[in-house]
């Protein structure tokens, strides 16, 4: 496996700052006001370090630049809630800036303080604007930076190498995903493509789970086959300690959605920008136990192949009825408050074109970036 490093010559090192600008440069680094400067708030993922030894007039100065040391144990990761922070195969330590939510934590735990936070959005003078460089994603206000090792580079060096038919070592290859595939994957920036490649990659643990889930599920529906078959006295509904634990199982269902609800409302509301992962997780948790809640009652039903008599000879004065109006307003309210948002990043994997292109456009709905 490939673990890249920088050598850097100490001895003819004479702090010329010149590396410190290029890095700036190259990764799109923000300058910040005089008054956070003054606060030590100067970002710079180079930085040329000064180290004075003695005392007046006999004295020394060493120059050490320091950028980000891609620690082979690095104490950031253990401490990110999120995995925002990551070591690759290759070690190199990168961020993912959508998904972090801005504790700072890491750059508490990072040992060389190289770790910076966005307390404002990105600001360049007017004159370097035009200039940012198109292949390294701008980091929003609110979430940490820091030194990638120049990962689209590499990135880079891999796609030429492929388009000059050139060998790649085995764990350059990266997957048996589609060329093309991995091509417009090597393209993107890394944040968004460590968000994407689960996309187009599959590991093995996703197929023991997805096994293991899927052989549960067969078993339910063989049980619910014997329900059917057999009548409900098969359940053991007919017991006195049995008869309500599918109405138990509705109303813990519907009572989990309401705590979802409830999240992504007052987390929408206080519109903070770490909450944007915390808010999709709690709408989709939403839909998902409507979903298993509504089930409940139909699986309850000791005839369920004349379930839609309900609708054909609906008796709108039962509260039975009641509660299928509520619940199935309620589960299409929720479905589309979870899909709208959605949509600008069902989008995005549209115009990757890494994965199923006719369906992402299907459900981006002609959406385009204003």
């Amino acid at each position: 496996m490939t673990r890249w490093g920088m050598v850097i010559d100490l001895d003819r090192c004479t702090a010329c700052g010149a590396c410190e600008l290029a890095c700036k440069s190259e990764n799109n680094i923000a300058t910040v006001s005089p008054e956070q400067a003054d606060m030590d708030r100067t970002m710079s993922w180079m930085k040329v370090e000064v180290e004075v030894e003695g005392e007046f007039p006999n004295t020394t100065m060493r120059f050490y630049p320091r950028p980000c040391m891609q620690c082979d144990n690095p104490p950031c990761i253990r401490v990110c809630p999120v995995e925002a922070t990551y070591i690759n195969d290759e070690g190199i330590v990168g961020q993912i800036y959508p998904r972090c939510i801005g504790c700072r934590y890491c750059a508490n735990a990072c040992p060389y303080t190289v770790k910076y936070f966005n307390w404002y959005g990105p600001e360049w003078p007017e004159s370097e604007r035009q200039h940012l460089n198109p292949d390294v994603s701008v980091r929003p206000k609110g979430v940490i930076e820091k030194c990638t090792f120049c990962h689209h580079r590499l990135q880079k060096a891999r796609e030429d190498a492929r388009a000059e038919g050139r060998e790649l070592r085995e764990e350059d290859r990266g997957n048996e995903m589609k060329p093309e595939v991995a091509a417009k994957l090597e393209r993107m920036p890394p944040d968004e493509r460590v968000l994407l490649r689960p996309l187009v990659e599959t590991s093995r643990g996703f197929y023991v789970v997805a096994g293991l889930l899927g052989a549960v599920t067969l078993w339910g529906l063989f049980a619910y086959y014997l329900q059917v078959r057999y009548g409900l006295g098969r359940t053991g509904l007919n017991r006195p300690e049995y008869w309500g634990i599918y109405i138990i199982c509705f109303v813990f269902f519907i009572g989990i959605s309401h705590a979802g609800t409830l999240i992504s409302a007052i987390l929408r509301v206080s519109k903070a920008e770490w909450r944007r992962s915390i808010t999709r997780s709690a709408e989709l948790i939403t839909v998902l136990v409507i979903g298993f809640g509504a089930i409940q009652p139909i699986i309850d039903l000791g005839r369920p192949d004349r379930l839609f008599n309900v609708l054909f000879n609906a008796q709108l004065r039962s509260p039975l009825l009641w509660d299928v109006i509520s619940i199935g307003l309620y589960f299409t309210a929720s479905s589309i408050y979870l899909y709208v948002p959605l949509i600008p990043d069902l989008a995005r994997i549209r115009d990757s074109g890494i994965k199923a292109p006719r369906l992402y456009t299907f459900l981006a709905a002609g959406y385009r970036d204003p």
